[in-house]
């Protein structure tokens, strides 16, 4: 497949990889590619009392110069706007505490609702009215998967199968990261797995977006630099106090490449957990995908 047919794939046929039925499936479709390429698969676990965090990676990550993640898992659809904060995640969690609130208000209006149906109920219309009001009540209450997660993160999954299948697996390992749209966790897990002299490149929302940005933490200084001037990309450069609430408190070592619109020195990703993150900017991503298998390759 070319990176068109993977971003079909990734971005429609397994657009949603929320529940545990989607995720298997996900698994699944990265093990076939590695049986098809000859090389390793193996899923990374650590199982905490509220969920289990499963990475999983595609090629040998012991002896991979190169890594390459992604976030593979999607976000649950939204009733309000939220933005996705890539550099902020203060931010990000506090559009999704917003919109709890807003699914717990509009729930209770419908539990109301229904309550002063029976209270009212003259027949069995009444009742009816009663028991819809109140399972509506319940539907606002139950997460749902987002349909379509192009930014978040389908387009990531794209491009780094597809830089694992042109590199034929030397030299590279792909580690498809889980639970990164509410938190951190499979990029803690991945910390762990990764060794400090390995480069690490992290893909986060590249499908479409104003600005592309390559940021890191001043190590692989040299190739951030190479990638930004070749995608006429910002080469962020974050120390000190500024990495305490993003990625690099996390990885440190890592080259993070994303894109979005810049509004009040913040990096945002629009539309996300919604019906319309279907934007692509396919040129660009295959020329990311050109760029960075360029220097994997030398």
């Amino acid at each position: 497949m070319n990176l068109q047919d993977k971003m079909m794939f990734y971005g429609v046929s397994l657009g949603k990889r929320y529940s545990k039925k989607e995720r298997y499936l996900f698994a699944k479709a990265i093990e076939d590619m590695c049986k098809e390429m000859n090389i390793d698969f193996k899923i990374s676990e650590h199982n905490t009392k509220r969920y289990n965090v499963e990475n999983i990676i595609a090629g040998d990550l012991e002896k991979a110069e190169y890594v390459i993640s992604a976030p593979y898992d999607t976000p649950t659809a939204s009733l309000i706007k939220c933005s996705y904060y890539p550099f902020h995640t203060k931010m990000t969690l506090t559009n999704e505490k917003n919109d709890l609130i807003v699914r717990f208000v509009v729930s209770a209006i419908f539990f109301i609702l229904g309550g002063l149906s029976l209270y009212l109920r003259t027949n069995i219309w009444w009742i009816v009215a009663a028991v819809i009001l109140v399972l509506t009540g319940i539907y606002f209450l139950i997460p749902q998967s987002n349909r379509f997660n192009f930014n978040r993160f389908s387009a990531s999954v794209a491009l780094a199968s597809d830089v694992l299948e042109r590199c034929e697996g030397k030299k590279v390992a792909v580690v498809f990261c889980d639970k990164v749209c509410k938190g951190y966790d499979g990029y803690r897990l991945l910390k762990n797995d990764v060794k400090e002299h390995q480069k690490l490149i992290v893909l986060d929302a590249l499908a479409s977006g104003e600005k592309l940005v390559v940021a890191h933490n001043g190590y692989q200084e040299n190739l951030a630099e190479l990638l930004s001037k070749d995608l006429n990309a910002i080469n962020k450069k974050y120390d000190g106090d500024k990495t305490e609430n993003n990625i690099f408190a996390v990885l440190g070592n890592a080259l993070f490449m994303t894109s979005g619109i810049i509004y009040e020195n913040d990096l945002i990703v629009e539309k996300t957990r919604s019906s319309k993150d279907i934007d692509i900017d396919l040129n660009r991503l295959q020329k990311i995908s050109d760029t960075v298998v360029k220097y994997i390759k030398g």
